[in-house]
């Protein structure tokens, strides 16, 4: 598999883990929970809705996560703030559309994620 393909599903971690931590609130409603970028299909989409009664602030950050268990056998995400240069991630060349941006009751926003890999 070629390097895009494979840090691309880093992509999908990053993603999910927002998207579960937004759906906390039933009020917000995400679709779909995850994207699958590679080497054929370098963007996608997801639909954000709010069907509260009162504004929802949306601010979408995009991290290097991947999953980790505890001594217990807990399975979570575990996000790195400073992935050294080895590590597979691809949060600096994902990014997305608008990124911040509130939701009236009823409304809703198209977020679109674009991912530009280095050439090297």
């Amino acid at each position: 598999m070629k390097r895009f393909g494979t840090i691309g599903g880093w992509m999908l971690g990053v993603v999910l883990t927002w998207a579960l931590a937004m759906t906390a609130r039933a009020d917000v409603r995400i679709a779909p929970l995850a994207l699958y970028l590679g080497d054929a299909n370098k963007s996608g989409r997801i639909v954000i809705e709010n069907s509260a009664d009162g504004d929802r602030e949306i601010s979408i950050e995009i991290r290097y996560a991947y999953p980790a268990s505890d001594s217990a056998g807990n399975v979570g995400i575990k996000f790195v703030d400073a992935p050294a240069s080895d590590d597979p991630s691809a949060a600096g060349w994902i990014k997305c559309y608008p990124n911040h941006f509130t939701l009236a009751p009823g409304q809703s926003q198209t977020v679109r994620f674009a991912a530009r890999p280095p050439r090297s």
